[in-house]
C-alpha cells in the first residue's frame, strides 16, 4: 500500500493513508493516489511524495521529531532526545513530591541517614534528563531504552 507524505509549513510531516476501498471501478492506483492527492495535501504543502507503507515508521513515540527526507520518513535524533527529556521530565514531577516528603520526615525526625538518602534521591531526579545514555542513543529504538535508573516511562 503506498502513503502520500509531505511536509507542512509548520515543518511537522504528514502522512496520508488513503482508503483504498473508495478506488473507483476501473480506476489504476496512479489516478487514485492523483486524486487523492490533489483532495488530502495543502497547496502550502512542501516536498510530496508517494512511497510505499514501509518507509513510515511503525513507531510512533518520536512522532513529533519524523523528518521527510526524499520520500522516506526519519527521526530527528536531536528533537527525539528533546522529546524524551521531556517524558522524563513529566515522571520525575511525582516522584519529586515523594522525595519531598521524605525530605520533611527526615530533618522533622532528625534522621541524618534518611535526610542523606532523600538529598542523593534529589539528585538523581534533577540530573535524570542529562543520563549520557540519552546522548548515546544513535537510533530511537536505543533512545527508548535510555531511561536512568528509577524511572518508569
Amino acid at each position: 500500500m503506498k502513503r502520500i507524505i509531505y511536509t507542512r509549513a509548520d515543518g511537522g510531516v504528514t502522512v496520508v493513508t488513503p482508503a483504498y476501498n473508495s478506488i473507483r471501478v476501473g480506476e489504476a492506483e496512479v489516478d487514485f493516489l492523483t486524486r487523492v492527492r490533489s483532495r488530502a495535501v495543502p497547496a502550502d504543502a512542501i516536498n510530496v511524495s508517494i512511497c510505499d507503507a514501509a518507509s513510515v515508521p511503525l513507531d510512533r513515540t518520536f512522532r513529533d521529531a519524523w523528518v521527510h527526507n526524499a520520500g522516506v520518513v526519519d527521526v530527528d535524533m536531536s528533537k527525539a532526545r528533546e522529546i524524551h527529556k521531556d517524558k522524563i521530565r513529566k515522571a520525575r514531577v511525582a516522584e519529586f513530591e515523594k522525595n519531598d516528603l521524605a525530605l520533611r520526615d527526615a530533618q522533622v525526625n532528625g534522621d541524618t541517614v534518611l535526610l542523606a538518602k532523600a538529598k542523593a534521591r534529589r539528585d538523581e531526579l534533577r540530573n535524570a534528563p542529562q543520563d549520557p545514555s540519552i546522548e548515546a542513543a544513535a537510533t530511537p529504538d536505543e533512545l527508548v531504552l535510555a531511561v536512568p535508573s528509577g524511572f518508569i516511562l
